[in-house]
């Protein structure tokens, strides 16, 4: 396990996921370590509790013709949320890329279609990458769910989301996230190369002291 500070290196043209339960942490630390990597690429932001967005893809779709760089959609329709990413994925471009942060994804993402699967295979073709946010990676697709490239586990209490930990982790590292505090992450793979870096990792373990 793992409350390092410094940033955890990510593939920002790839698919994050970060897992934990209600109080665990996740969206400090996606804000500590993965968001500050993408630079001044334009922000698309799914999250069905947020009040303060547009409503609709639609809407997404008129900001972004806009040249809005932040867009927030409040809806947890899973027709909207992924019309949205649809949008996005097809206004990125590597020089202007978009990176989707989808907070609360078990609320839409237990549904795949061929499109999301397309996006998810070809997103860095376009540069777009995407962040899966939530507190049950057992209710998320499992299919959605096998395209992180890279997947943080924060701490987990219900057996069904240990069990997903498990099939990466094994059962007894998954196990060990009901104990986890605040703030501590077990890092799956261990550490993946950024593509657009020759840097060496600090970090070699998937467990950090």
């Amino acid at each position: 396990m793992s409350k390092a500070d410094n940033i955890e290196h990510i593939d920002t043209a790839g698919v994050t996921a970060i897992y934990g339960g209600r109080g665990a942490g996740k969206t400090y630390f996606a804000k500590q370590k993965i968001f500050p990597q993408l630079g001044n690429s334009r922000v698309l932001v799914i999250d069905p509790i947020e009040t303060n967005g547009c409503r609709t893809a639609l809407e997404i779709r008129d900001l972004m013709y806009s040249g809005a760089r932040r867009m927030v959609l409040c809806s947890g329709e899973w027709t909207e949320a992924f019309a949205a990413i649809y949008t996005a994925w097809a206004h990125s471009t590597p020089d202007d890329p978009i990176y989707a942060i989808c907070d609360e994804a078990p609320e839409y993402f237990y549904k795949n279609t061929p499109m999301l699967r397309k996006i998810m295979y070809q997103g860095r073709h376009r540069k777009f990458g995407m962040c899966l946010m939530g507190q049950q990676p057992n209710s998320i697709n499992a299919k959605i769910r096998s395209q992180a490239a890279t997947t943080f586990f924060m701490r987990l209490s219900d057996h069904n989301d240990v069990s997903v930990a498990a099939q990466s982790l094994g059962a007894d590292r998954a196990r060990s996230l009901q104990g986890f505090t605040q703030g501590q992450y077990i890092r799956h793979p261990p550490y993946a190369k950024p593509a657009n870096t020759n840097q060496k990792p600090n970090q070699t373990k998937e467990e950090w002291g």
